[in-house]
């Protein structure tokens, strides 16, 4: 399909109202799924708080992101992973691990759990820096401990 015909579908205005259109499957065909994939206006509701419900964008069936697992085998305390989700391992005896990612920005949020029961290191957060971020835990590591990350950018 041209380039310019996918825009033409895209920019349809038979499309149902807050339907999202995606390239299907086939990389071909231009599909709409306002069940499972929809946007939905910003609003101000009027109840006690005066909340406002923000524009968002709805995927009902959950979505997928790319992940690297570099788990299966001990790593040093420096790991490059330039997908926005991942597993890593502090090495038994670490306290911390660097994870360079050309996905992390400075403003992004990173969001990490600890998937072993280390006898000691029981939480971590992420130090924020450039295109990297540190796992820093709250004791060493009494054993190899797996953590999980994912990061979000922001704007």
């Amino acid at each position: 399909m041209a380039e310019s015909t996918v825009w033409t579908q895209l920019a349809s205005p038979n499309s149902p109202a807050g339907s999202v259109p995606f390239v299907d499957d086939d990389n071909v065909s231009i599909t709409t799924d306002v069940l499972n994939l929809k946007y939905t206006k910003a609003e101000t509701t009027t109840n006690l708080t005066g909340s406002f419900k923000p524009k968002q964008l709805t995927v009902d069936g959950g979505f997928r992101i790319c992940f690297d697992d570099l788990t299966a085998a001990a790593v040093p305390t420096v790991v490059t992973i330039n997908k926005p989700a991942g597993k890593v391992l502090i090495p038994a005896g670490q306290i911390n691990l660097r994870v360079n990612n050309i996905y992390c920005a400075p403003g992004a949020l990173v969001f990490l759990q600890i998937e072993t029961n280390d006898a000691t290191l029981n939480s971590v957060i992420p130090l924020l820096g450039n295109q990297t971020f540190v796992i820093s835990g709250d004791a060493t590591a009494t054993g190899n401990t797996r953590v999980a990350f994912m990061i979000v950018n922001t704007f």
